[in-house]
């Protein structure tokens, strides 16, 4: 396996399981993060939220489509650039429906002001210091910085990698 693909496979792992994100959008010139539920994530690690065509983040993303999501799961930390796409297939809808999702959608996918916003991947970057072993030496190198008075070097730590998620085939609005 070569380098490029060690690591859209990490990024494959890292981002797998992903329930809850902060979509980051412009607001009239300033950036404002939102949390959202992951709905799917699909094979290209593309993230799709559900939300009305109503909210005000809809026309935000329509004047500009470059987001960032951001993601902490014990200790992952993941980074998402792309852009998003308003997206109102209703099989896609259907598809990525569940029902904890009915708090904000009584009708289900029948409520009628429903879409989808689909963040298309460009770049990602992930930090995991998960593992206990990454944990220990934590630890470890905290306590030699400490001990000598000196900043600790957190990339030796876990694991850090970029990875480029472009592709040509990117979908178009709905």
């Amino acid at each position: 396996m070569s380098a490029t693909a060690e690591v859209r496979s990490k990024w494959g792992d890292e981002i797998k399981g992903v329930r809850t994100a902060m979509l980051t959008i412009r607001e009239g010139g300033m950036l404002r993060a939102l949390p959202m539920h992951v709905a799917h994530i699909d094979e290209n690690q593309d993230l799709w939220f559900y939300t009305t065509i109503s909210s005000p983040k809809i026309k935000d993303i329509e004047k500009d489509p470059k987001v960032g999501c951001t993601v902490q799961d014990g200790g992952k930390y993941i980074s998402i650039t792309g852009h998003a796409v308003v997206n109102r297939d209703r099989s896609k809808m259907e598809a990525y429906w569940s029902e904890g999702l009915r708090p904000w959608f009584p009708q289900g996918t029948n409520t009628p002001d429903m879409t989808l916003i689909h963040l298309i991947s460009e770049e990602g970057e992930y930090w995991d210091y998960s593992s206990p072993l990454s944990k220990l030496n934590y630890l470890f190198k905290a306590a030699v910085a400490i001990t000598k008075g000196k900043r600790m070097d957190s990339e030796s730590v876990g694991s850090h990698d970029k990875v480029n998620l472009t592709r040509n085939n990117q979908p178009s609005k709905l």
